[in-house]
């Protein structure tokens, strides 16, 4: 018998992802399961986290790395606030580093049943040149990995 207890769902806050959520928190209502949420901040190269930024209207500076992990998690909570008005257990985690890694680790480490993730169903020169975190963690994982595609629309 198929048991999920724990489902990850992460998300870069596209409608890729928030549509992989949606479908991550109706599974997890069906199965009665956890719905962990996660979002991977990269850094953009050549920064680091501990580059100092100004972050309010008063000027302080803050570590680039604190300020978009706290936005970040602030986005996510939003995210999640529907699962758990329909009565869900939903975590929350941020991660910096590289987006496909990040998520075999947390997926490994919580330990994760199953990870739902969107994709943007790009093809061609755009999918060459972006990439597609979805594929690598779906190569990559030892966890199963289902993947929602959103309609192109780019």
């Amino acid at each position: 018998m198929l048991t999920i207890r724990r489902i990850l769902a992460p998300s870069d806050f596209s409608d890729a992802s928030r549509r992989a959520v949606e479908y991550a928190a109706d599974l997890a209502e069906r199965f009665g399961a956890e719905l962990a949420l996660l979002h991977v901040v990269e850094i953009p190269p050549g920064l680091s986290a501990s580059t100092l930024m100004r972050s309010g209207a008063d000027g302080r500076m803050e570590p680039m790395g604190d300020y978009l992990r706290n936005i970040a998690m602030e986005t996510l909570r939003g995210l999640g606030a529907e699962a758990q008005k329909r009565g869900l257990v939903v975590t929350y985690a941020i991660e910096l580093g590289d987006a496909e890694k990040e998520i075999r680790r947390a997926a490994q480490k919580m330990p994760a049943d199953l990870v739902v993730v969107g994709t943007h169903g790009r093809t061609g020169l755009r999918h060459l040149l972006l990439g597609s975190v979805a594929e690598r963690v779906v190569r990559q994982s030892d966890v199963p990995v289902l993947t929602v595609r959103s309609p192109v629309t780019e």
